[in-house]
Formats: C-alpha cells, structure tokens, sequence
C-alpha cells in the first residue's frame, strides 16, 4: 500500500482560495453588468453630445484666459464658423483665436470678457472675426470662468454662434429707420399718423407748420379730436375714414380745417 501523506495547513490554505463562494460570484457578476451597462451608457451619452454640437450652427469651446485665448478644445463647428479645422485652432498650432478677432473689437471683448470673470458671472459679447478666406463675419459669444482643480486660475468654456445675417438685417433696418426719420422731418408737406379714433400719433414739423403750431409736440398735445378739432365739417373725417377702410389708401382728399388761431385753410391729402 502506499502510504497516505497529510496535507500541510498552508496547501489547505491554498486549496480554499481557489474556492470562489456562489454568493460572491453572483455580486462580482452582478458588478461587472452594472459597469458594462455605464460604458454603454457613457458611449450613448457621448455620441448624443457629439451629434448636438456638430448640428450647432456655431462652436463650442474650451480656452485659457491668456492673452491669446489658447483653446484647448473646439467642436467641429469651428471650421464652419472660421474656416480653420478645429487641430489646427487648438494650442495655436497655426492660429490663434486672438488673431481670428477683428483688430478693432479685441480690446473691447477682453475688457468686456474680463469684468465677467472678475464679478464671477456669465459673459455675452458680440463682435467680428475674420475668417481664413478673409471674409468678415458677426458673432455672438456667450461663456463662464470655470476654476481649474489643479494650479488655481480660470479657464473659459462656451459657445461662439455666426449672427452675420441677423446683424447686418438690423443694420439695414436702422439704416431704412434713419432714412424714413430723415425724410418724415424735412419733407415740405405734412404727414401724419393716427388712431382710428382721432387722436395723433405722429406728425412732422411741416404738419404742425399748416396748422400753426410751433411743433408737432404742440400740435399732438392741443388735439385730442381730429374730428371736431381740426375738420370745419366733422363729417368729412368719417368720409376720410371710410375710403381708408374700403381701399386702405386716399388720395385727391380735400377738406377745409381749423388751424390754430382758427382761421380756416385747405388740406389735400
């Protein structure tokens, strides 16, 4: 026979670590699903934020606050917006976001960027780049300080979205505004606008002439009525107001009004 050798207490020992109890395996199972169910879920989450920004009409970011806003990251938008690739922004490596800015803005957005910062608030500033082909663009900028764990300090992050169209529609508007402000002040005849009711709205100077007010300020605030006030015949408004709601404009319209000092004149209108 051959003889029966005992085991030692450390092979013992080594024979039960080998051994995994059911109930661990279950949690370390349970575990290793629970961490593939958040890999998957961070991929979804990342792949939904890749595909909103690069349906942005604009670019996200992520810059340092020094002198020559040195981005550190900068979503695909970027090309669109300025006509650089987003490798080619980042750490400067051929441009700089400071270049990119209109000469003529950049003192002011830092100034305006840097008071944001220093008060601990959200920042919106609007101004021009210049693109690689040279084209001059509007944008619009809004961004936050976010403190940096290690070594103190800010950076920036935000988003820069292309108004151009908005911008130059309002300027053309304001140019049309000056352009009817300054026609409505120097024409020789008189217009007006009023409510259905008979009170003015606007007038010019050349208006308050014929009815010998000094200004239309004057004029507006001595009639209350235009009906009785200023027509010699109160009819005739309701006439005038009639055509005006059946054609929606009058022409070759003569009536007799009152003017100030309550002589009587002819209005063509």
């Amino acid at each position: 026979m051959r003889p029966v050798v005992p085991q030692s207490s450390e092979v013992k020992k080594k024979a039960k670590k080998k051994t995994v109890p059911a109930s661990m395996r279950v949690t370390l199972e349970k575990r290793e699903r629970q961490i593939e169910r958040s890999r998957l879920a961070l991929r979804e989450n990342e792949r939904m934020l890749s595909t909103l920004m690069s349906n942005l009409d604009g670019m996200v970011y992520r810059c340092r606050n020094d002198a020559q806003w040195t981005m550190e990251f900068v979503s695909d938008g970027c090309f669109g917006l300025t006509g650089y690739q987003p490798d080619e922004l980042v750490q400067n490596r051929v441009i700089s976001f400071e270049q990119i800015t209109h000469p003529d803005d950049r003192t002011r957005v830092r100034e305006e960027i840097e008071a944001a910062l220093k008060e601990s608030r959200r920042f919106v500033v609007e101004y021009r780049i210049q693109r690689r082909d040279g084209e001059i663009k509007w944008v619009w900028e809004r961004g936050v300080g976010v403190p940096v764990r290690r070594g103190g300090g800010l950076v920036i992050e935000g988003f820069i979205e292309n108004v151009t169209e908005r911008k130059l529609a309002t300027q053309a508007l304001q140019q049309a505004e000056r352009s009817f402000r300054s026609i409505f002040e120097d024409a020789v005849e008189g217009i007006f606008q009023t409510t259905p009711e008979g009170r003015y709205l606007n007038v010019n100077p050349a208006l308050a002439r014929i009815y010998g007010y000094e200004t239309p300020a004057e004029l507006m605030g001595s009639i209350a009525d235009i009906q009785h006030q200023v027509y010699r015949d109160p009819k005739r408004r309701g006439e005038f107001m009639n055509l005006m709601r059946k054609s929606g404009a009058v022409t070759n319209f003569v009536s007799e009004i009152r003017r100030k000092d309550g002589q009587i004149g002819r209005a063509h209108v």
